[in-house]
C-alpha cells in the first residue's frame, strides 16, 4: 500500500476541468475501427479458436491437456497468441466466429472478431471482469463466462493459475455449437 498517493497530496492543480461520461465501450466507434482495420470480407467468419496460455508464466489452465481435446474433438484450433504478428492476430480474429481462453489482455483481441462472434472467458473464482464483457457487448458478441478453481496463490492478484472440470467446458461448448449450428461452413 505504500504506492498509493494520499489524497491529501497535489498532483496536479487544473485551472479547469470538464469530464465527459460515456458508455465504457463506445461500440459504434469500436466497431468503426474494427471496419478500418479489418475490412470488409466476403468469406463468413468460419475459426472457433483457443486461446492456449501455456507459454505464459502465470495464469495458467493447469489441466488443460484434460481440456483441450473437448474443444480439438469440436473443431476448435489451439493458437498461442504470442506466436503471432500483431497483423497475424488481427488477420485470425477477424476470421473467428468463436474464441475461448483463460482471462486475460488478449481478450482485447475481439474488437478484431466480426459481429456476433461467441467469446467464452474461463476466469478464476472470486473475478468478473466486467470489462471484457462491455467490450465484447459494444462489439455486438455473445459473451460467455464460467469460473475456474484456483491452483495454489500467486504472490499478485489475478496471476493465480487455475483449473476448471472438463464437464462444464463441455457443457458450454455445446451451447455454443448449438448456437452456431448452421452457421459453421463445412470445410
Amino acid at each position: 500500500m505504500n504506492n498509493i498517493m494520499p489524497y491529501d497530496e497535489v498532483a496536479w492543480h487544473v485551472g479547469q476541468l470538464t469530464l465527459i461520461h460515456d458508455e465504457p465501450y463506445r461500440g459504434s466507434r469500436l466497431r468503426e475501427f474494427r471496419e478500418i482495420v479489418c475490412g470488409h470480407s466476403n468469406r463468413p467468419p468460419y475459426r472457433k479458436v483457443f486461446i492456449s496460455r501455456e507459454k505464459a508464466q502465470f495464469r495458467r489452465l493447469v489441466n488443460q491437456d484434460e481440456i483441450w481435446p473437448i474443444f480439438k474433438r469440436m473443431g476448435w484450433q489451439k493458437v498461442c497468441m504470442e506466436d503471432l504478428s500483431f497483423d497475424d492476430q488481427i488477420k485470425l480474429m477477424s476470421e473467428t466466429l468463436a474464441f475461448a481462453g483463460v482471462h486475460g489482455g488478449g481478450f482485447g483481441n475481439m474488437i478484431f472478431c466480426p459481429e456476433g462472434a461467441h467469446v467464452f472467458e474461463i476466469c478464476r473464482e472470486g473475478v468478473m471482469s466486467a470489462s471484457f464483457y462491455a467490450l465484447a457487448s459494444a462489439m455486438g458478441h455473445h459473451y460467455w463466462f464460467e469460473k475456474a478453481q484456483i491452483i495454489g496463490r500467486n504472490s499478485r492478484p489475478n496471476f493465480d493459475d487455475i483449473t476448471i472440470e472438463p464437464h462444464v467446458i463441455k457443457n458450454i461448448l455445446m451451447q455454443i455449437e448449438s448456437r452456431l449450428s448452421g452457421i459453421v461452413p463445412h470445410q
